[in-house]
């Protein structure tokens, strides 16, 4: 994996993530296996997230009583927490389960900073850049 390189796609809701996700998949990053199906009325052309990765992300979240849209900071070094350790075993196995052989994947991560650190935190080595819709 460490010739790849994961794009982070960072935003608040609303704020154009999954315009920016949707338009990164039309020339040619890989999305992964499983997306989250768009929505009537709420996204009808797709939210553009890993299903599989997210879900994970917010089980995480949960577990250090948070959730995506929590304005409240996570605790110091809560990434050292021995309760983070399946979570970040998990989230590495699902990357690169989906994404070892792409030459560029997205992680879209919604809303707050503990999501970034949350995401960006058990990347399996590769090159990464931040694009926010902010």
């Amino acid at each position: 994996m460490k010739n790849n390189h994961a794009l982070i796609i960072l935003g608040m809701h609303r704020s154009g993530t999954s315009l920016l996700t949707g338009l990164l998949s039309q020339v040619g990053v890989q999305m992964g296996k499983s997306l989250y199906a768009p929505q009537k009325g709420v996204n009808e052309k797709g939210f553009w997230e890993h299903e599989d990765i997210v879900d994970t992300h917010d089980e995480l979240l949960l577990n250090l009583d948070s959730q995506w849209d929590d304005l409240l900071p996570l605790a110091d070094n809560w990434w050292e927490s021995a309760r983070i350790k399946p979570f970040a075993e998990k989230l590495s196995k699902l990357v690169r389960r989906d994404f070892s052989a792409a030459r560029i994947w997205p992680s879209r991560i919604r809303a707050c900073a503990g999501c970034y650190r949350c995401g960006s935190r058990f990347l399996p080595p590769a090159k990464s850049r931040l694009l926010s819709s902010a």
